[in-house]
């Protein structure tokens, strides 16, 4: 889907007074604001203060976002304008926010859609049962896409995602010289179109990705348990994920 940008006209919707909002966050109703380029989607609780955020920006090139909710953030930079198709965030309150009735169908008219769960059942493992050393945990060798050096890369699990390639991915700590973020990104052939908007050299897209703590009882995992992909980490907050681009 293109989508064109255009300059000058601006629309305001408020939900209605007996809309119940989302109870789960604390939101009383949203309110979207959008123009021939940009789109922000905000909720209000009860008291009149901001509970969550949504900025999203078409430039020529691509797609800026940014969702912020209850001090949780993520980021996405993507480029074209091809519809997207994102996975699920690893942050709950993230998650409930854009796949809100409010927001979602609004998102999809931007060009922006969202999976429900991962396919093949992809999807992150509680910490409190992820395995520490998974007796088939899949060697980082196998994911056969790599990460830029800002990642530096310690561990990998890799699956098909319809026609593509999705992987979740642990970077190194800061102390460790990484990006200390572990997330979601989908893979093919280098600059081409994928779910999560165009590849670059090494041929993958980041969907969402996420800082974690520096815990040493709790490190980032990314492995094979079960038949499927998952990734274990202590969360803090997310950043863009073009770091493992």
């Amino acid at each position: 889907m293109k989508i064109q940008i255009a300059f000058g006209f601006t629309l305001l919707l408020v939900a209605c007074a007996q809309d119940e909002g989302n109870t789960s966050l604390g939101i009383a109703r949203f309110e979207v604001s959008e123009t021939g380029n940009s789109l922000r989607i905000t909720g209000i609780d009860a008291k009149q203060k901001l509970v969550g955020e949504l900025t999203l920006q078409v430039t020529a090139t691509g797609r800026v976002m940014a969702v912020e909710v209850l001090g949780q953030k993520a980021n996405l930079d993507s480029n074209g304008h091809d519809h997207l198709y994102l996975p699920p965030l690893l942050h709950p309150e993230l998650n409930q926010f854009v796949h809100d009735a409010h927001v979602r169908p609004v998102l999809d008219r931007w060009g922006i859609g969202l999976f429900d769960r991962l396919p093949n059942g992809m999807e992150p493992a509680p910490v409190s049962t992820a395995p520490t050393q998974p007796a088939d945990e899949r060697a980082y060798g196998t994911c056969t896409y790599s990460s830029i050096a800002a990642c530096n890369r310690t561990s990998c699990c890799q699956e098909p995602y319809g026609d593509e390639q999705s992987q979740l991915v642990c970077c190194a700590t800061f102390a460790n010289g990484g990006s200390q973020t572990y997330g979601f990104r989908v893979c093919t052939a280098p600059n081409q179109y994928t779910y999560c908007g165009t590849g670059g050299n090494n041929g993958c897209a980041g969907c969402w990705a996420e800082i974690y703590n520096d815990n040493p009882y709790l490190p980032c995992q990314a492995f094979y348990n079960g038949g499927s992909c998952q990734v274990s980490a202590d969360p803090r907050e997310s950043t863009s994920p073009s770091n493992m681009d």
